[in-house]
């Protein structure tokens, strides 16, 4: 789902809206002053409890992350030109009404990913739209990269969820050479050329809270890390955000340390998403018996291979323990209380409580 700038209606700049010749919603209002989150569903695995093992590669801990495919979008003020009427938001998945301000019907021919083909020619003339839009944006970027191992996408109208193709320099890359974080794609290699890049992408959802509490507390006679955290939120209607629903908040960081017991080319760690290596080093001892600090870096010894894991470039030049801090995103679960309300013949937002987790990953 993205803007289009031909699509909407107001007879002002938006930057001053709402106005008394354009109203402008509670969601509309969330979605200008609110903080981008990556969401996405968690639906329990279909495999019966006796088939179930630890270490599927297609669900987390029983659950498999889904995206909603499409919102619908109702009640939207669209200008017309001619016989072509252009909603704000594309791609269009479905049209399910239009209809004159006075409440009359209008029909259309016919409806492509931008825009409406109406019956009859209507010239500036402003109509009222319900239609459907999908969420799921496959986008074709190409772009060069010069020695090496990752390459960012700051700019992209939502997350990276998935990537059909790469092709390097007009060859397909095998899947196994490359992995992604919601906004870069890494490489095991260092490589230099250029790249055509068939993504998918899930736009940045806005959500409104006050304020989140986030602390860890050792639990138990293990001592183990975990979070203990929880934030109210006011989501638009629109996103059927539900109980286990995994909410990442991308613009705020928390900062987490720990130490690592490496079992191969590949270490998880225990707080995700992960976007930025600070520092990794380990205790070494020198033939003469003295213990010295070696420490190893990013793009030389290792990579931030997705956003959960690192990806040691010589397995040979790894140690076996080692301490690492790096910056993570905080991640919350949604719970089952939540408040939902209507009027005015609409939905209006709904109030959830979310609890923060360090990983929505099973346990490695």
């Amino acid at each position: 789902m993205e803007k289009q700038r031909a699509g909407g209606f107001t007879v002002f700049s938006p930057t001053i809206r709402p106005n008394i010749f354009s109203e402008v919603g509670v969601d509309d209002l969330i979605e200008r002053q609110g903080e981008s989150v990556l969401w996405f569903q968690m639906q329990p695995c279909p495999c019966p409890k006796d088939e179930k093992t630890p270490d599927c590669n297609l669900c987390f801990d029983g659950m498999i992350k889904t995206y909603q495919e499409s919102i619908l979008q109702e009640k939207e003020k669209i200008l017309t030109d001619g016989n072509i009427a252009y909603t704000r938001y594309i791609p269009i998945k479905k049209i399910l009404k239009l209809k004159h301000p006075d409440g009359k019907d209008i029909n259309f021919r016919s409806f492509d990913e931008n825009k409406i083909y109406l019956d009859r020619f209507y010239k500036n003339f402003p109509i009222i739209a319900d239609y459907e839009v999908s969420l799921l944006n496959k986008k074709i970027i190409n772009c060069s990269i010069d020695n090496e191992y990752k390459i960012y996408f700051n700019n992209l109208d939502g997350y990276i969820i998935n990537i059909e193709e790469i092709y390097f320099n007009g060859i397909l890359i095998n899947k196994e050479e490359y992995d992604f974080g919601y906004n870069f794609i890494s490489f095991i290699n260092r490589i230099t050329g250029n790249l055509t890049i068939k993504l998918i992408l899930f736009p940045k959802i806005k959500v409104a809270y006050k304020t989140y509490n986030s602390e860890e507390k050792n639990q138990g006679k293990v001592g183990i890390l975990l979070q203990n955290g929880e934030v109210e939120l006011i989501v638009p209607h629109k996103y059927k955000i539900g109980k286990g629903d995994i909410l990442v908040f991308t613009t705020a960081e928390q900062r987490h340390s720990e130490v690592i017991q490496s079992k191969g080319k590949i270490d998880f760690l225990s707080h995700i998403p992960v976007f930025k290596i600070l520092k990794v080093f380990s205790k070494k001892k020198l033939t003469s018996g003295k213990e010295i600090i070696k420490e190893y870096k990013e793009n030389i010894d290792f990579i931030l291979k997705n956003d959960y894991s690192i990806y040691w470039l010589n397995i040979n030049n790894k140690p076996e323990y080692y301490s690492i801090i790096y910056l993570y995103h905080p991640t919350f679960i949604v719970q089952s209380n939540s408040i939902i309300s209507g009027g005015m013949d609409r939905n209006l937002p709904k109030q959830i409580i979310a609890k923060q987790i360090n990983s929505y990953l099973p346990t490695k």
